[in-house]
């Protein structure tokens, strides 16, 4: 192991790292592992959030398993899963899609969990 210093990105707080010796870091890696240990608060609450979106992408891929959904349920999760990966990296709260009938929403808590809500609106028409 070797030590470099890192800094980060959010309080400027400089860091000692510790890094294998057998890989080549550029310096912005080394601040992203400041970053990872680093304890000011916004470090830690995304640090949170990542972890948030990790446990949110596990559920997603229980619940709609790639191989038993259609193509319209993947485009839909992928965008699920990318609006996730940007709240976890910003402060953007909830957001919606609407898709036919369906309606989805994931917002994250103030205890930095994920909340995903799926609403169906089955409309009943009629022709004469």
């Amino acid at each position: 192991m070797t030590q470099n210093t890192g800094v980060c990105k959010y309080c400027g707080q400089m860091r000692i790292v510790q890094l294998s010796e057998d890989k080549f870091y550029t310096q912005a890696e080394i601040d992203n592992i400041a970053v990872s240990e680093c304890d000011c608060d916004v470090a830690k609450i995304l640090r949170k959030r990542t972890m948030a979106y990790g446990n949110l992408r596990g559920k997603l891929n229980e619940r709609m398993p790639d191989e038993h959904i259609d193509e319209k349920e993947k485009h839909i999760k992928n965008l699920i899963l990318d609006a996730a990966k940007l709240m976890s990296e910003t402060y953007i709260d909830s957001i919606s899609i609407t898709s036919g009938q369906e309606s989805y929403s994931l917002s994250l808590t103030p205890k930095i969990t994920y909340k995903f809500k799926i609403k169906s609106t089955e409309v009943e028409s009629m022709e004469a």
